[in-house]
């Protein structure tokens, strides 16, 4: 994987595997079964699943920065979510420029009316 998983908090919780995951080597399901250990599976799900977190923003908060990611190679996206808190307005999260291995910046549609403010941010690779 490039670089450090970064994050405050999980997005996800992926699937537990105790055992080896099974795959055909048929889309069909038909044909000889291979084992697929799970540790190979893991380093996979990794790559696929990119690096992602959490900012908590300020009152009067119109954009950020996210830096430290430490990463192997720069993010081809970035995608941006808002979560606003009870009774907040609706704002949007938008890229600026170009993603770096250090991390990016993002904007707000408007400016946060609270402390409660998140955005949850996720990058993928090439």
């Amino acid at each position: 994987m490039a670089g450090k998983n970064v994050h405050e908090m999980d997005l996800g919780t992926p699937a537990v595997a105790t055992d080896e995951l099974y795959a055909t080597r048929s889309p069909y399901g038909v044909g000889d079964d291979v084992r697929i250990p799970m540790s190979a599976v893991a380093e996979f799900v990794d790559e696929a699943t990119g690096i992602h977190g959490v900012v908590s923003l300020g009152n009067n908060a119109t954009g950020g920065t996210v830096t430290g990611l430490d990463l192997d190679y720069a993010p081809v996206a970035v995608l941006l979510t808002v979560q606003i808190p009870s009774g907040g307005g609706v704002l949007l999260a938008v890229l600026v420029g170009t993603p770096t291995t250090d991390g990016f910046e993002f904007a707000l549609s408007g400016m946060t009316d609270s402390t409660n403010y998140k955005v949850h941010y996720h990058c993928f690779f090439p």
